[in-house]
């Protein structure tokens, strides 16, 4: 990879479906940020080459390829991290063999049993079940306007995906003109099984085909890269609370389950670290209440 097909974006209309965070592309990175003005804009990049992971979901050979990994260990069960695909290779090379394509390769035990070996998680969400996902890479021949485009024939993306036309509802055409790629996927999220506590790696890796013209890039949403967390104890029940006269003192009941630390902030700048606290407001006022729980036990 070069280093100018990795950047840091912000968009603050979130024209391209996010508003800031990393961005690894084909071709320059800055690129991007063009205004739409032509329909096949190319930068180069690191020129042939191929890829174990990429290879098996391309229909052609690699170029410009650019990869980000790393390992990291999940606080709760499940990663999620959000994402769009762009591409200059819309809507012309729609199910043409220029199918440029991107993933994002997990490796680690899945708690289903087995292993994730550089399994690709970047997979088109199912559009008849929400919050589920079908088995089909994100890519220019399986995400698009539903239709071949001039350089392409509908076989080819057929022979990927019978059902790729129906997978449309995630496309979106460059309507603003305030970015370079003619066309993108909305913003698609990952939401992986795994087991809290373990090492696992990812692999986010993008690819040109069949050529190193007309670039493409993911974007990565900042701060969406995550995991959840376990919850232990039930929430505390907060209702609005209407005193007319003094003493204006309320009893603060936390959850059931007692967690290792708890925070109550009353509203007015004072606090106390104990979980059920009885507190008297020197005044009348209205008074926006929060709680925090933490238990270390919650996190694996």
């Amino acid at each position: 990879v070069q280093h100018n097909q990795v950047g840091e974006f912000t968009d603050p209309t979130s024209s391209v479906g996010l508003a800031n965070g990393m961005i690894l592309a084909t071709g320059n990175a800055n690129s991007a940020s063009d205004l739409n003005l032509s329909t096949g804009a190319s930068d180069p990049g690191v020129g042939f080459t191929n890829d174990p992971d990429l290879d098996p979901i391309a229909s052609n050979d690699l170029y410009d390829k650019c990869i980000l990994e790393f390992d990291f260990i999940p606080t709760g069960d499940s990663i999620n991290f959000n994402y769009v695909f762009g591409s200059e290779e819309y809507p012309e090379y729609v199910c043409s063999g220029f199918n440029d394509v991107f993933g994002f390769f997990l490796t680690g035990n899945n708690p289903s049993g087995g292993t994730y070996n550089s399994q690709n998680v970047a997979l088109i969400p199912d559009p008849l079940v929400p919050g589920a996902y079908t088995n089909t890479a994100v890519a220019i021949n399986t995400v698009n306007p539903g239709v071949a485009g001039s350089n392409g024939t509908a076989a080819t993306c057929s022979a990927l995906d019978p059902s790729w036309s129906t997978y449309s509802v995630f496309y979106q055409a460059n309507t603003t003109n305030t970015y370079e790629y003619d066309g993108r996927t909305t913003t698609l999220p990952v939401d992986v099984a795994v087991n809290c506590g373990e090492t696992y790696h990812i692999k986010i890796a993008i690819s040109d085909v069949g050529d190193g013209l007309f670039d493409s890039g993911v974007f990565l949403e900042a701060g969406s890269f995550s995991s959840n967390g376990t919850v232990v104890a039930d929430p505390p029940v907060l209702s609005d609370i209407t005193m007319c006269s003094s003493v204006f003192t309320v009893n603060f009941q936390g959850p059931s389950v007692t967690p290792e630390y708890s925070i109550w902030y009353f509203g007015n700048g004072d606090s106390a670290s104990v979980p059920a606290p009885v507190y008297t407001y020197p005044d009348t006022g209205t008074y926006d209440v929060m709680y925090i729980a933490i238990d270390s036990s919650s996190a694996c």
